[in-house]
């Protein structure tokens, strides 16, 4: 999935403020930041309620120059298929239609984040990495 995200940090940063999350999108890098603002983007146009990680994960197996692409590739896994169970799974979320205008992320979203997030503490990074 590419697409092209305008203002994608300022809806980034919207949507961790309007949740009152201590992850601030500045401490991401900025792969991360892109493949949030392209989840964010494919979540709208699927018109779903919330931000969830099988959206971050669509957007991430969709770029044949990810690391999870290239670890199916490696290991002789068809990421097409991965890609079909990530959408399977994205059918069983609420939708909505015209979707809402600013997503918030569900609880498995700011959890994948936070572990990511004390993972960069523990590890003494600078920055939030993305599996990219």
């Amino acid at each position: 999935y590419q697409r092209r995200v305008h203002g994608t940090s300022s809806s980034i940063s919207f949507i961790f403020f309007s949740v009152k999350m201590s992850i601030d999108p500045n401490e991401f890098t900025s792969a991360l930041n892109k493949a949030i603002g392209s989840a964010i983007s494919f979540a709208q146009e699927s018109e779903h309620i919330e931000l969830d990680p099988l959206h971050l994960a669509y957007v991430i197996m969709n770029d044949k120059s990810s690391l999870g692409y290239q670890v199916c590739r490696l290991a002789d896994v068809s990421s097409n298929a991965v890609v079909e169970s990530i959408k399977k799974a994205l059918r069983k979320i609420s939708r909505q239609s015209p979707p809402p205008e600013h997503l918030a992320p569900n609880s498995r979203f700011m959890k994948v984040l936070s572990q990511a997030q004390r993972y960069k503490q523990k590890s003494g990074d600078s920055h939030v990495l993305c599996v990219d």
